[in-house]
């Protein structure tokens, strides 16, 4: 990803912090980038662990309503890749980095070089790659910028 998509991905995080119930400090995104490249290539709908995780940060759905409700989300939705960052954030932040295999592959020192992604050969090119310009827009404008708050959250 280039200086630009890290950038959006930091001003996201700080945004849905201002957003969010529960604030989150803006994990290293550097770290982020590498995690989300991992498990998904950025692709916001791709399933991985035979059809157990989905999305852009691969988590499972239980998983995803548990951190989700231990983030005070008020409208969860396991499918939104917007959520998904946020919650790998969250997770990050506090303390649940190694509920990744990627970041444990990534702290190990064994992604980029050992595998291309943890979903290359599960499914992986169903769904489509994030566009993070776009993301950018949906998080200036997250209700189409007809309205001010973000209500899932």
């Amino acid at each position: 990803m280039t200086k630009l998509e890290t950038t959006i991905i930091a001003l996201f995080a700080l945004f849905l912090s201002m957003c969010s119930a529960q604030p989150v400090h803006a994990a290293d995104q550097n770290l982020v980038r590498e995690i989300i490249q991992c498990e998904s290539s950025g692709r916001a709908h791709v399933w991985g662990d035979d059809h157990k995780s989905y999305g852009i940060a691969q988590f499972r759905k239980e998983t995803f309503y548990e951190f989700a409700n231990a983030a005070h989300l008020r409208r969860p939705n396991w499918r939104d890749p917007r959520q998904q960052i946020y919650l790998l954030n969250w997770g990050i932040d506090h303390g649940y980095a190694k509920r990744w295999t990627c970041y444990r592959l990534i702290k190990k020192g064994k992604w980029p070089h050992d595998i291309q992604h943890s979903s290359s050969n599960r499914n992986s090119h169903i769904g489509m790659r994030v566009k993070l310009d776009d993301l950018q827009y949906r998080t200036a404008h997250p209700l189409g910028g007809r309205h001010s708050s973000m209500e899932f959250w």
